[in-house]
């Protein structure tokens, strides 16, 4: 079985990423969210925005998607998954 880096599966691991950092600094859910937004984008090297469509389940570019994923330290390619544009994968 493949790993699933869909747009979804990455609005999911954002939601994660906001709710674990709320919880460990005590923080609200819109600062928390800023917060890992920006720290997202500044070490993917891609706008706020982009990262704003991703939690939303819209960020379909593959290269972006692919920046963000290396981030959350995770590898399509490791997977054999090659992801495309308008939000797909193909896999190996």
């Amino acid at each position: 079985m493949k790993p699933d880096f869909s747009p979804n599966m990455l609005k999911l691991y954002l939601e994660c990423r906001t709710i674990i950092r709320m919880l460990q600094r005590e923080e609200t859910l819109a600062r928390a969210q800023r917060a890992v937004f920006k720290d997202i984008a500044g070490a993917a090297k891609v706008t706020r925005r982009a990262v704003q469509l991703a939690a939303i389940g819209r960020l379909k570019r593959a290269s972006t998607r692919a920046a963000i994923w290396a981030v959350l330290n995770h590898f399509p390619c490791d997977h054999g998954v090659t992801l495309t544009d308008e939000g797909g994968q193909l896999n190996a």
